[in-house]
């Protein structure tokens, strides 16, 4: 500052018109530099993007052979035919190499074509393209530096190519652009900036002030915009004055942070919906696993985790090498006794596809949808499982218990450990059905088995609702009934008895008299034996009579009318001796 002070003002505007030199020299420097960075980058991007073109038109082709429009060899001979053709920014062209590296397709040097190129070199001894396949392996590709003549010619000139690697086929796409006349552009730039900048120098002595504002200032804020800029704010304002360099780099810089922001808003915005899918998605209470069209696993949601990794232990024992946690990156056939009949099947889904498997004891039931592009080009399969195990535990558990419960055995329930939800309140409910049905049945077969041992003093004394109370109370009112028509049973029984007494006492009576009347019949017996014998001997004195005395009429006629009598006399008897019996019953 000391120093200062002691200049003059001449002295000041020296230094003042020096530093504007050296500042108009530094702006000089930094443009050109600036323009050679944008220039080569220019270029770099342009090749870039015809690059990626080119691979679009193969990835085009591949995908016909997928949709099966195209067979793969007709698909690449025209695409290489495609390419072959094409030029850009004048003479520029694509050419395609494999991985070996050989010439596939070269439209300048078609000699080169189906040669080994490993050993070709440029001018410096790089292998270029032993490089370009090493720099191809990354999935974006990159660029490479090297010399190459250009077309018409054979003195190698400076060139940048970008390579790409078309994976599916083996290829390598790349193109290139020669930066030799950017270099010349930018000397014969410098030779009139500087001469430019010497006539200025000398005319800004005045102007010094001015100049040095004019440049410095906003070279000053260009480079702290293009600071804010790498660092991510892209908010800058930007004052652009005039039509120099400066203000064409603010321009540029203007430019390239509007598209900057608007590209990084959109690229923010799909950033932002795709992770807020894949946040519902890993959140997602639904069992969510993704598969490219191979059936290789892309994507496991934190359900599924947890399912799989639950079951994991179980699961080892059919499939010794599962691991949860590893899943991502193999295939679907590793949960399949018959992987070929499932590729097949995934292969051709078109729609909604719904299965159930068992593995180790676990019972899963998988729902698998076909995943498709804007194009409507299946570009996978996604699968929700669903762990059924308890389910079809309790399934089974329930025929069970109805079996049993049909069969008369009300023993049996469902078992309620491990069950949650609507699973332990069915089993606790059914258990709790059976038990009250049980219960019920059990105290009717208590009281019917007491009424059949005569005993009347059981009742059902527990608490029921409904069809089980109407039973309880129609069967305590039936043994009531049954006490009332047992004791009514009891007094018409002891009438009974009373009336059999009096029976048998008037049974007793009417034996004595039939005695007496069977004696009577004997005295009877006799008498008649006794007439008989004399009505025999009257007969035989008869005939004797008769014999004797035919002659007396009179005698026999008194004898006639004698056995008159004594028939009539038998009669009497034989009456009497049929009603004796009669009244002695």
């Amino acid at each position: 500052m000391k120093l200062m002070n002691r200049l003059t003002v001449g002295h000041k505007l020296w230094l003042i018109t020096g530093f504007a030199v050296l500042a108009l020299v530094a702006m000089t420097v930094a443009q050109l530099v600036g323009k050679r960075n944008v220039m080569q980058a220019d270029r770099k991007e342009q090749v870039r993007i015809a690059v990626e073109g080119a691979w679009g038109v193969i990835d085009g082709y591949a995908k016909r052979v997928a949709a099966g429009d195209l067979d793969r060899e007709t698909a690449q001979e025209q695409a290489a035919a495609m390419l072959r053709a094409i030029r850009y920014s004048g003479n520029e062209y694509f050419w395609i190499n494999d991985r070996a590296p050989r010439m596939i397709m070269h439209p300048i040097k078609p000699e080169l074509d189906g040669k080994d190129l490993a050993e070709v070199k440029d001018p410096n001894g790089k292998r270029l393209f032993v490089e370009m396949v090493q720099t191809a392996a990354t999935p974006a590709g990159g660029f490479v530096d090297y010399m190459w003549p250009r077309p018409g010619s054979d003195r190698p000139a400076d060139k940048v190519s970008f390579v790409k690697a078309f994976e599916p086929w083996g290829w390598i796409v790349g193109s290139g652009v020669y930066r030799d006349d950017i270099d010349a552009a930018i000397v014969k730039d410098a030779l009139v900036t500087g001469g430019v900048s010497l006539l200025l120098s000398l005319l800004v002595v005045g102007f010094s002030v001015y100049i040095s504002r004019s440049i410095v200032i906003p070279l000053s804020r260009g480079a702290e915009a293009a600071d804010a800029i790498a660092k991510g704010t892209l908010d800058n304002e930007f004052e652009v004055v005039g039509r120099d360099e400066t203000a064409w780099l603010l321009h540029s810089l203007r430019v390239m942070q509007k598209s900057l922001r608007e590209r990084i808003a959109a690229e923010q915005k799909i950033s932002a919906e795709n992770l807020r899918i894949r946040s519902a998605l890993d959140k997602s209470s639904t069992n969510t696993m993704v598969a490219d069209p191979d059936g290789k696993i892309i994507y496991m949601n934190e359900s599924v985790l947890a399912m799989l990794g639950a079951a994991q232990n179980d699961l080892r024992r059919a499939i010794p090498s599962f691991d949860a946690a590893t899943l991502i990156g193999r295939n679907f056939d590793d949960f399949h006794r018959n992987p070929s009949h499932q590729r097949s099947l995934l292969a051709g889904l078109t729609a909604t596809h719904q299965a159930q498997i068992e593995l180790a004891g676990h019972v899963f039931r998988l729902t698998a949808n076909p995943v498709h592009d804007a194009g409507g080009v299946r570009i996978g399969t996604v699968v929700e499982w669903l762990d059924r195990t308890g389910e079809a535990t309790a399934e089974r558990e329930l025929a069970q218990l109805i079996a049993a419960t049909l069969a008369g055995d009300f023993t049996q329930r469902m078992a309620t450990e491990g069950k949650h939800g609507f699973h332990l309140e069915m089993a606790g409910g059914l258990n709790r059905l059976v038990g009250n049905v049980s219960g019920a049945l059990g105290d009717v077969a208590r009281v019917l088995n007491a009424i059949a041992r005569g005993d009347l003093t059981q009742k059902i004394e527990a608490d029921y609702a409904g069809t089980f109370g109407q039973l309880k109370d129609d069967t305590n009112t039936t043994v009531e009934r049954l006490k009332e028509v047992v004791g009514r049973i009891k007094e018409a029984t002891e009438v009974i008895n009373t009336a059999a007494q009096e029976i048998s006492a008037g049974n007793s009576d009417l034996s004595a008299r039939t005695e007496e009347q069977a004696s009577r019949l004997e005295e009877t017996a006799s008498s008649m034996e006794q007439i008989n014998a004399t009505v025999k001997q009257n007969a035989d004195n008869a005939r004797q009579a008769n014999d004797l005395t035919r002659s007396s009429n009179e005698v026999a006629e008194r004898g006639g009318a004698m056995v008159g009598k004594v028939v009539d006399t038998m009669g009497a008897i034989q009456e009497s001796s049929k009603r004796s019996p009669t009244s002695s019953r």
